[in-house]
């Protein structure tokens, strides 16, 4: 089963990843990391780097689902359908492979509904690159109107509106209607 955790920048994705990681063994993929920066590795004599993938692109999203269904893996993905959807569509409207991916991969969406404000006092770097209320409550609106929208396809989709919830306690949340849902 694949788990894409959804938010806009400083909901808490990583957060959220990491403690639904311990709690049901399935490995993070976190798109900022294992995707974007160049991996070096040595083969033989030659110096090679893995490709520095944009993990906002939706077609790598795309690919990346494909791949681990196609695979049978279990994964944790840290932004990857929604964001991609919602941050992409603006420049590159031709969403329709991520969209067929989506509706028939079937990943586990979760939505994190947090307050733009406490995003804004969460991930400092929004401000220094021009992201301000209006930008983040854009693509906040553009990510749960897709999510709504799979949803009515048969995706399955969690939304938290986040108050001032724990992460164990959001954790248990999403663990709880996963299992309500007969998808754990």
């Amino acid at each position: 089963m694949i788990i894409s955790i959804e938010g806009v920048d400083g909901a808490g994705k990583s957060t959220l990843a990491n403690k639904l990681s311990e709690a049901i063994g399935y490995p993070i993929l976190d798109m900022n990391v294992d995707m974007i920066k160049p991996q070096s590795y040595s083969s033989g004599d030659m110096k090679c780097s893995a490709p520095n993938f944009d993990r906002d692109s939706w077609k790598v999203a795309a690919v990346t689902i494909e791949a681990l269904h196609l695979a049978g893996a279990n994964a944790i993905l840290d932004r990857t359908t929604l964001s991609c959807w919602a941050y992409q569509q603006r420049r590159d409207s031709n969403l329709a492979y991520l969209e067929q991916i989506i509706k028939h991969v079937r990943p586990v969406i979760v939505v994190l509904d947090t307050d733009i404000k406490t995003c804004l006092k969460r991930d400092k770097d929004l401000r220094s690159i021009g992201w301000g209320f209006e930008e983040l409550t854009f693509q906040k609106h553009r990510m749960l109107a897709s999510a709504e929208c799979f949803s009515n396809s048969g995706v399955p989709v969690i939304t938290i509106h986040q108050s001032k919830s724990s992460s164990i306690a959001i954790c248990e949340s999403v663990v709880k209607q996963m299992k309500e849902m007969k998808l754990l």
